[in-house]
């Protein structure tokens, strides 16, 4: 009736690559503590692996049993963005980011989806300004941002972006060739 070896197992199991007994043993490890988080976070984790959308669920739990956790808040909000729920993947974001204002991962997902999903540029640009305050450094941060002010017409800025992107990504391909279509 201890769910702790179960998760163990489980852990031990999805550590070796059997799919059927960690879910099992998770599975297991939630039946006998249904506010047991790991497991239900291990859950999220191996059926989004497998492409199945039952993982949102999985996070779900997870959140409900902890609605502060960070790792379940990122998880969820990564599971409906990959499945293309855009709105429903910002406002999870968010969620997060009240959590905690300075999780630099979800702004630049946010930001992703306004600029490559949503195509709202303005968004976007918002939330790589917010990327590129946590973390000057975000070379990527840079090259979203000057994206977004490419297709919003703003090529003096996008131009800036793209500079300081290879400034400190001098390898950056998409960088490179982003360089080439402001010049």
């Amino acid at each position: 009736y201890m769910p702790e070896p179960y998760y163990l197992k489980g852990l031990s199991y999805k550590e070796l690559g059997n799919f059927k007994l960690a879910v099992s043993n998770f599975r297991t490890a939630t039946e006998q503590d249904n506010d047991y988080l790991q497991p239900w976070l291990q859950l999220g984790y191996m059926y989004d692996a497998a492409e199945d959308t039952l993982a949102g669920a999985f996070y779900e739990n997870a959140i409900r049993i902890d609605s502060t956790n960070l790792d379940a808040l990122y998880a969820f909000a990564m599971h409906l963005q990959t499945w293309g729920l855009a709105e429903e993947a910002i406002a999870q974001y968010q969620r997060l980011i009240r959590v905690n204002d300075n999780y630099h991962d979800a702004y630049y997902n946010v930001g992703y989806i306004y600029l490559e999903m949503l195509q709202e540029n303005d968004s976007a640009i918002k939330y790589y300004d917010k990327v590129i305050a946590l973390n000057p450094y975000n070379y990527k941060g840079y090259y979203n941002r000057g994206l977004a002010y490419e297709r919003s017409g703003v090529l003096t800025q996008a131009k800036i972006d793209f500079e300081k992107t290879m400034e400190l990504k001098p390898d950056y391909t998409d960088g490179a060739n982003a360089m080439s279509r402001v010049h």
